[in-house]
């Protein structure tokens, strides 16, 4: 449901129109005999002559990659914000000073994280509950998702290289170093994140289906 909605919300924000939207298709309804069975759909449609528009093809196609990991950065938050402060930081500290990072410091501040009650037990574990679920079904972009995502995204590169290269140019090093780069570090951070959970409830999917089997 993250997945199409993040899609509607996308392609509503980028005026595009929908054609035919449903957010969540019953398991019962899913129609098997379809290459990819669908769990949801978002149908739009927009106007070749909307720069605007074809832009946003390159956000709406890759929407459920933002908007699970906002839902997700939101759970960790609510549910584990000491947990979050202290990824965030780790990814914040490797991407901008690896060097100077500490595996000893992290792994015991990992460690003091574990000492909690019952009731911060029970709210991790419906917390983790929420994430893989949102994991599993979230993230896996169609090729439909991709293939209208491409052209745009290349635009998308092109228009970031004619802002930040004339800034490069000029000498506004102190404004890239201090708003953009900072922006993009924390950004590259809560993604690492997302990423990082997507991987580890892969593996413990493909452990468990090995142990199954």
């Amino acid at each position: 449901m993250v997945h199409e909605t993040s899609h509607w919300l996308l392609a509503k924000l980028f005026h595009h129109r929908i054609v035919d939207v449903k957010l969540l298709v019953m398991p019962w309804d899913v129609n098997l005999n379809e290459e990819h069975p669908r769990l949801g759909y978002v149908n739009t449609a927009y106007s070749d002559h909307s720069f605007y528009q074809m832009i946003g093809t390159a956000f709406i196609g890759t929407a459920p990659i933002y908007g699970c990991t906002a839902v997700i950065y939101l759970i960790y938050r609510l549910f584990t914000p000491n947990l979050l402060k202290l990824m965030t930081h780790t990814a914040e500290s490797l991407i901008s000073n690896p060097l100077s990072f500490s595996w000893n410091d992290f792994l015991y501040s990992f460690v003091e994280l574990w000492k909690f009650d019952s009731r911060t037990l029970l709210l991790v574990t419906f917390a983790f509950y929420l994430i893989i679920n949102i994991t599993l079904t979230g993230f896996d972009l169609s090729d439909a998702d991709l293939k209208s995502s491409y052209t745009a995204g290349i635009w998308i590169l092109i228009f970031m290289s004619a802002i930040i290269l004339p800034m490069v140019y000029f000498q506004m090093t102190d404004f890239l170093n201090y708003y953009l780069i900072g922006f993009v570090i924390w950004i590259v951070a809560i993604f690492s994140l997302s990423i990082l959970t997507a991987l580890l409830v892969d593996f413990g999917c493909h452990i468990l289906h090995f142990f199954i089997n």
